[in-house]
């Protein structure tokens, strides 16, 4: 757990070992939650009995540097004496005031109390027997696998960092991984390092960038198409049908829309019928 006097033991020496590495500028970037991240890794490096093969000091030199710029240029076998060398003096500060804060009780129960009746234990308080830890402190650990599971696209970085800001409270610390997740300021998980090493003078490109500049060097845009008006062609026609039928018969051949039917009248119906022209008359010479 930060306490301000961690923050100010971290804080005075990180300062210096950013001194002496000439990273005096960055020191102003130093803020509670570089703190909170380092007191945490700290802490862990301190429980943890196999600390040298399980500190990733690469991972730690990935996410100082998102806060503090020029801190991964620095020599990992540094970084890490420099780890050890710090939760070392913090752990010996915890001793100190865990054995000056035991002779305060003690006198005070000697004083309360008879000589014949010692002072009652409190059962809450972890105990290690035959080198196993208790329960208690493997909670951290538990928190974390807890919220690695609640979170799994979540990487382990992010989840120590919530763990840290939120004093190691659960449900704290799941509320701030999926605000930084919806806001987009979670610690994403590290990409695998490949084997390439550019040379001297060349500079890698993230993806993005890569591709807005092979975009603006081999890229064409057609301007004189954008100003091209698109017609098209007119459609295909079939020629107009000049003949017209009726009753399976054909009436016009014009392509008339209307058509006179005359009504045809039966041979009883024509023999009644009166030729009014008078017949022509021929004359003989």
């Amino acid at each position: 757990m930060a306490t301000p006097g961690k923050e100010l033991v971290v804080r005075g020496k990180l300062g210096e070992f950013l001194q002496s590495h000439g990273l005096e500028d960055s020191i102003g970037d130093i803020d509670e939650i570089v703190l909170s991240y380092v007191i945490s890794i700290l802490e862990d490096l301190g429980d943890d009995s196999n600390a040298e093969e399980n500190i990733d000091v690469d991972q730690f030199a990935e996410m100082m540097e998102a806060y503090i710029p020029g801190f991964g240029n620095i020599d990992s076998v540094k970084v890490c004496e420099w780890m050890f060398e710090l939760s070392y003096t913090i752990r010996a500060d915890n001793q100190d005031k865990n054995q000056n804060s035991k002779d305060e009780e003690e006198l005070c129960t000697k004083g309360d109390k008879p000589s014949g009746i010692l002072p009652p234990t409190n059962d809450n308080t972890p105990t290690e027997t035959n080198g196993n830890i208790s329960p208690e402190e493997e909670e951290p650990n538990e928190d974390m696998q807890l919220l690695l599971e609640m979170f799994p696209n979540a990487c382990t970085l992010e989840i120590t960092h919530c763990l840290g800001l939120t004093k190691g409270n659960l449900e704290s610390a799941a509320q701030l991984v999926l605000e930084r997740a919806e806001t987009g300021t979670s610690i994403k998980k590290p990409k695998e390092k490949s084997n390439f090493s550019p040379k001297k003078g060349l500079v890698l490109l993230d993806d993005k960038d890569l591709k807005k500049k092979m975009v603006e060097r081999y890229g064409y845009q057609d301007t004189d198409e954008d100003k091209k008006t698109f017609r098209p062609p007119p459609l295909k026609q079939e020629p107009k049908k000049m003949l017209r039928y009726l009753d399976g018969r054909v009436v016009s051949t014009k392509g008339e829309r209307f058509t006179e039917i005359k009504k045809e009248d039966s041979e009883e119906m024509k023999k009644t019928y009166v030729n009014l022209k008078p017949a022509r008359k021929y004359r003989f010479h």
